[in-house]
């Protein structure tokens, strides 16, 4: 129990409270209960003279015959004993004496006949004894009220003071735990409300701080988990890229040896020659795109400019149309307003140059691929064989090959649409590849690069 209040502040202000309550008025009671009687000894003394004085001056104008009744009216109206002499006694007019525990006052009376009388009157109606008796009855009924007075006074007192302390104490121990589902009572005025003030603000600032943090972390995270995926896309493309040189490597050190040993046909030089440098050909590209997507990887960020995305469109068809051409496609760039846009210049070129070239490549002889841009969006599209989805979405993965019309010998390494892809991702513009009916389609938004409007003063 002891244990119980000391570690409670409610429990120990109240039992202070009512305790200091109950002392106070208990004292102040026996305070009254010793003091009264004196008092009301000094107050009946005076009253009795009082009324001594009034009593002779009205018999100094009435006779014996008449004394006799304004006496008689007098002790019957105050309770007291009055006695009329004729011997006077040693008593001076207006000086009185207290017998027992009653007051008796004597006063020499002329009356208008001219004979003297002696009054003397007697009171006992403020017996101290009565008094004191009074008190004693009173006490336990008073004791009561006093403790229920100072139990009420004590509990108004916690309340007041110890309640709000014991909020803010579970709310200190509860921001401990980094627990911010709460909030301090800010309606009072005094050094409680300014407490509970502070603690909400400092809780306020701490969940920002903790907000951030979070975020800070959640970042880190996300570059850490960045960080790793581009290198396993690095360790995929250095296994793939060796995957794709082992192969015309192989042939043509097949063919160089055999054409020094001169072993069968291949002591045809002039036959296996040209096959042999086309073979080196094809790794000299494919070395070529390997070190741009390389370059592209690990380039520092260019400071963007103000471009024409039309003008870099025109450029790239300009480029694509002879292969386009030899595979007999119509590579055509459609009509359409400029597209200002803010962006590298590099990054740009590569994307839109590689989405074309790839349709150029890939397109279905006989038909028409075609570029566009409208409303900020950079759309190129071209008859292909059906793809399933799940190989659509695969075919910016480097090296990626979706079936036998897009083997090394049809031409392209694979790199085309990752290089792209990477252009964009750089720029920060999405990025949509679909494959419906035959129809490919490399669509990229470009809005969000779109250059701001030209204000004139």
């Amino acid at each position: 129990m002891c244990r119980a209040i000391a570690s409670s502040l409610s429990a120990k202000v109240f039992l202070l409270t009512a305790a200091l309550l109950a002392v106070g008025c208990l004292a102040l009671y026996v305070a009254v209960a010793l003091a009264l009687p004196g008092g009301y000894r000094a107050l009946s003394a005076a009253r009795a003279e009082e009324a001594a004085a009034a009593l002779a001056a009205e018999l100094s104008e009435a006779d014996a015959g008449e004394a006799a009744g304004i006496v008689e009216r007098f002790a019957a109206e105050n309770g007291a004993a009055v006695t009329l002499s004729g011997e006077p006694g040693t008593a001076a007019a207006g000086e009185g004496a207290s017998e027992g525990s009653a007051y008796t006052v004597s006063v020499a009376v002329e009356l208008a006949d001219g004979s003297s009388e002696l009054l003397t009157i007697t009171d006992s109606s403020g017996a101290l004894g009565i008094i004191g008796d009074a008190f004693l009855r009173l006490f336990p009924p008073a004791a009561l009220l006093i403790l229920a007075f100072s139990a009420v006074g004590a509990w108004a007192c916690t309340r007041l003071v110890a309640r709000p302390v014991v909020e803010i104490a579970d709310v200190s121990e509860r921001l401990s735990r980094l627990d911010m589902t709460w909030s301090c009572d800010e309606r009072r005025a005094d050094e409680v409300g300014v407490l509970a003030r502070s603690l909400n603000a400092m809780a306020a600032r701490l969940g920002r701080t903790i907000g951030e943090l979070r975020g800070a972390n959640e970042r880190l995270r996300a570059e850490a988990d960045a960080a790793r995926a581009r290198e396993r896309e690095r360790r995929d493309f250095l296994a793939a890229a060796s995957h794709e040189l082992k192969t015309p490597l192989a042939a043509a050190r097949a063919q160089v040896e055999g054409m020094m040993l001169g072993i069968g046909d291949f002591a045809d030089h002039e036959a296996h020659l040209p096959r042999a440098l086309a073979a080196l050909d094809r790794m000299d590209a494919l070395v070529r795109e390997m070190l741009a997507a390389a370059r592209a990887e690990s380039a520092p960020a260019a400071a963007p400019e103000a471009l024409d995305a039309r003008e870099v469109a025109a450029s790239a068809v300009s480029a694509s149309r002879e292969l386009a051409a030899s595979r007999g496609v119509e590579l055509a760039l459609l009509p359409g307003a400029p597209c200002p846009v803010v962006a590298e210049r590099a990054q740009l070129e590569r994307a839109v140059s590689n989405a074309v070239s790839n349709a150029a490549r890939h397109a279905l002889p006989g038909t028409r691929a075609t570029v566009s841009l409208g409303g900020g969006h950079l759309r190129v599209e071209n008859r292909c064989e059906p793809l399933p989805p799940e190989v659509a979405a695969r075919l910016t993965e480097p090296f990626f090959r979706p079936d036998a019309s897009r083997s090394r010998d049809g031409g392209g390494s694979g790199l085309g649409l990752h290089l792209a892809a990477r252009a964009l991702e750089r720029l920060g513009t999405p990025l949509e590849l679909s494959c419906e009916d035959g129809t490919f389609v490399f669509e990229a938004d470009l809005s969000g690069l779109a250059a701001p409007a030209r204000t004139e003063d």
